[in-house]
């Protein structure tokens, strides 16, 4: 429904999945051919130069279905799964703080998982490689700052773990693979994270690979 809407545009392309949100439904092709999709779009938008393509917007992708609540979170679960290297959980704990009506069912949650295995069992190592982290150091950091900090820095990932001595602050959360680069200057230069520091504070942020 509303596919129309969209077909409306032509700068619009609309990929249609035939999946009836019901617990048995089988959501492995639908979620292998979404992720090859979102992640095909993900990559033009981190190639995309704004200063070089003012006039044209940065390619997006909306992922969506009747209500938004079990199909299309668990084909972007799945995109999470596949290219973040994250677990079932992780993925939809992430959309769910995004969007918190986010609430596959059961059927579909049992087969994110099983989809998760298999991923680990083909992959292996790799897989584990896929799981990249953020690392952010901020220094000279007012003590009342940290939770803002968690409120604004929670936009770009779950956040694993976050300590302060004295001045120094050090958040450590999974990043978003296919961005990472762009995601790093987004933290940089981010308005709202500034908002929440002193005109002092030094902000550098890193990416590291999680192998563990």
């Amino acid at each position: 429904s509303g596919v129309g809407y969209w077909l409306a545009d032509p700068a619009v392309v609309v990929h249609r999945f035939e999946l009836p949100d019901s617990a048995d439904a089988d959501i492995v092709p639908a979620a292998c051919r979404a992720v090859g999709l979102i992640e095909a779009a993900r990559d033009r938008w981190a190639r995309h130069d704004s200063s070089e393509d003012a006039e044209s917007a940065a390619p997006t992708c909306l992922v969506h279905c009747l209500q938004g609540v079990s199909r299309s979170v668990t084909l972007v679960a799945a995109y999470f799964v596949s290219q973040n290297g994250w677990d079932t959980d992780q993925a939809i704990g992430y959309i769910q703080q995004r969007r918190p009506k986010a609430d596959p069912n059961i059927g579909f949650r049992t087969q994110l998982r099983k989809f998760e295995d298999q991923l680990t069992k083909k992959l292996g190592s790799k897989r584990m490689q896929q799981r990249q982290r953020l690392l952010l150091l901020l220094r000279n950091v007012e003590s009342r700052s940290d939770e803002d900090l968690c409120a604004v820095l929670s936009r770009y990932g779950p956040i694993m773990r976050i300590e302060r001595k004295g001045n120094q602050l050090t958040c450590l959360w999974f990043a978003c693979r296919a961005v990472r680069r762009k995601v790093q200057q987004a933290i940089v230069d981010d308005a709202e994270l500034r908002c929440c520091l002193s005109g002092s504070t030094e902000i550098q942020a890193q990416i590291v690979t999680f192998s563990s």
